[in-house]
């Protein structure tokens, strides 16, 4: 049985690797605010995740990233943020995660940390 790998994008800080939510110290001051509707952002306990069990054990945990599929649903998430994200720091990185580590929702996704084999930082795809 061969393992198959899923690209996973999200936006990080390019010193503490942390996203905008859980680095407040370099997050652009109101994104979490907006970021509350749970219609466009649903936050974690109303997302619709496809493997309960997994969600139940990871959830919560530090070592939990979370990320988009796809690059267009990353940029739909941060529409309006994209170019202030880059002023504070931050930057979209591609992550390779085996199937069996991701879980997937109605908008994101999300993996443990250290489940990942590849990481590429594609700061270019962020408008400047």
């Amino acid at each position: 049985m061969s393992i198959i790998n899923v690209k996973v994008y999200r936006v990080e800080h390019h010193k503490t690797k942390l996203g905008p939510y859980r680095d407040s110290i370099h997050a652009p001051e109101g994104i979490s605010n907006e970021h509350t509707n749970i219609f466009t952002h649903p936050c974690r306990i109303f997302e619709k995740w496809d493997k309960v069990a997994m969600v139940n054990e990871f959830l919560y945990k530090p070592y939990t990233k979370f990320g988009f599929q796809s690059l267009e649903s990353l940029k739909k998430w941060f529409e309006g943020w994209l170019d202030i994200l880059v002023i504070h720091g931050f930057m979209i990185v591609e992550y390779d995660v085996s199937e069996r580590n991701i879980v997937i929702g109605s908008k994101q996704v999300f993996f443990k940390k250290k489940s990942y084999t590849k990481r590429y930082e594609i700061r270019d795809l962020i408008p400047a």
